[in-house]
């Protein structure tokens, strides 16, 4: 899914492609995304994990208050689980999943594909989690 694609570098070779994608384009400071989507096609990794985690939608920060990113759950197929939710602060992250209760089995794949979303974040150096709620 084109909400999975994450084009940043933080390797060298993230940087050789993203400076290929640049030379493929006729003008690199007027191209959409979609114009780079069709030079570098869908790159995201097919996830391992039964629940999918789509980033969305967007907290507004309140200065004084822990950041938040908030994550719908879905199965691979598209059907809905749930929504995760992770708040940040000082370098620690609360992750809180909620799931309908006939979904319970599914919290630490939940768990899970929100881990991937986070394994390169910088902002998060350690991940801590309350107990699931369900609704």
């Amino acid at each position: 899914a084109l909400g999975n694609e994450r084009w940043t570098v933080d390797h060298r070779e993230d940087l050789e492609i993203v400076r290929a994608a640049v030379a493929s384009v006729d003008d690199p400071t007027r191209a959409s995304w979609s114009e780079f989507l069709l030079v570098l096609g869908h790159r995201a990794p097919v996830s391992a994990h039964p629940v999918v985690a789509t980033p969305g939608p967007l907290v507004t920060h309140t200065i004084g208050h822990p950041y938040e990113r908030r994550w719908a759950l879905t199965t691979g197929m598209g059907m809905p689980v749930g929504d995760a939710t992770v708040s940040v602060d000082d370098g620690i992250g609360t992750l809180r999943i909620s799931l309908a209760e006939e979904q319970t089995h599914l919290h630490d794949p939940s768990a899970a594909a929100v881990r991937d979303w986070l394994a390169a974040d910088l902002q998060v150096r350690r991940l801590v989690e309350p107990e699931t709620e369900t609704r």
